[in-house]
Order: C-alpha cells, then sequence, then structure tokens
C-alpha cells in the first residue's frame, strides 16, 4: 500500500488542545480505510499501507461530547503513488439553538393522546451539494431532540446554509411557522469626547 501523509494546523479560535482525529474514508465503498490520532507537540499524521483508490480526508477535534472544530474534508485519490504535504487546517464549528413552541389546537381529529416534547426532533439540512459533505456527515450530527421546555441546541455544524425540519409525533401534529430573532444591532453607541 501507499502513505498519505501532512500536518494539522490549528488556529488560535481552534485550540491544538483537544487531540484531533485523522480519519481517511474510502468513497469507492463508503467506509473509514484508518484512522489516526494527532497528539501534541506532533502535528503531523501519516496513514500507511493505503490501496489505490478515492478517499476523502477529514480532521476533527471532539471534546467528549460533540465535535467542536473541523478541517474542510478534502478528496484524496491513490493511484500508485504515495500523497504527501496535505494541509488539514482545523476551524471552530458553529451551533444553532432555537426553542419549539406547542400550540394546542381546537379542532383535533382523531387520538388526542398526549405525546412529550422529547419525542420531537428538528434536523438542520445542508445545501451543500458536494459528495464531500454527505461521505464525511456521518462524523457530524446535525438532528437533536427537543427538551421538556421545548429548547434545543444542534452543535457541530459546518460552513453552509441550512434547512431546518422537525420531525414530529404523529400526522396530527405540524410545523407551522419556523422564524429567525431579528439581528442584534452591531453598532454600538459612540461617546463623545
Amino acid at each position: 500500500g501507499y502513505v498519505v501523509s501532512g500536518t494539522v494546523i490549528t488556529t488560535t479560535a481552534a485550540p491544538f488542545s483537544k487531540f484531533p482525529m485523522v480519519p481517511l474514508i474510502n468513497t469507492d465503498i463508503s467506509a473509514v480505510t484508518e484512522s489516526v490520532n494527532v497528539r501534541p507537540p506532533r502535528k503531523g499524521f501519516m496513514i500507511q499501507g493505503v490501496n489505490n483508490g478515492n478517499y476523502e480526508i477529514v480532521a476533527y477535534s471532539y471534546d467528549g461530547r460533540e465535535i467542536v472544530a473541523s478541517s474542510t474534508p478534502r478528496s484524496v485519490t491513490i493511484s500508485g503513488a504515495d500523497v504527501t504535504g496535505l494541509e488539514l487546517r482545523i476551524s471552530p464549528l458553529a451551533s444553532v439553538s432555537g426553542q419549539v413552541l406547542i400550540e394546542a389546537s381546537s379542532n383535533l381529529c382523531g387520538n388526542k393522546s398526549k405525546r412529550a416534547m422529547e419525542e420531537i426532533m428538528i434536523y438542520a439540512r445542508s445545501d451543500d451539494p458536494s459528495p464531500l459533505a454527505s461521505s464525511t456527515s456521518h462524523f457530524f450530527r446535525s438532528d437533536v431532540a427537543i427538551n421538556e421546555k421545548g429548547e434545543f441546541t444542534i452543535h457541530s455544524l459546518r460552513p453552509s446554509r441550512y434547512h431546518f425540519e422537525a420531525s414530529l409525533p404523529d400526522e396530527n401534529w405540524y410545523t407551522r411557522s419556523i422564524t429567525l430573532p431579528a439581528p442584534a444591532d452591531a453598532r454600538q453607541p459612540q461617546g463623545g469626547m
């Protein structure tokens, strides 16, 4: 097999304190071929014994609960030679928080059983059509259950435009609207001298 190697680069906003993982995904069979852990002070990675084929590689940091930083996935093709000198730049990932409000219906037909709010799932669907986004998506969970107050937070969102969907308990439920808060005024009042 051949070697895939390179360096994981971090920013001050995404420090090297969480040991990044670097999985190599074989896109021909949609499976992780190898995954290495990069430990400071060493920032380089090397994956050996890689067969000819098409792969994707990404670096990410995990804090024990979710992925907090990630590089952009890169395409790698092995065709009779090593691939070296890759740079995987880790940047912090975003999160989205919100609240689901339930309105009672006066004309509910059928079973009026009360469902727990925890049965409602919120999904963030990316508009990114690239194969790189879909093959590495299993590392980046984009769905979450709401809590008893209807609150939710979806972590580990990579840069993209997202659509939000709700998975509801049964056909008697529907999404009436999804609203965004008004943007905060970024301008601060200037004091006189």
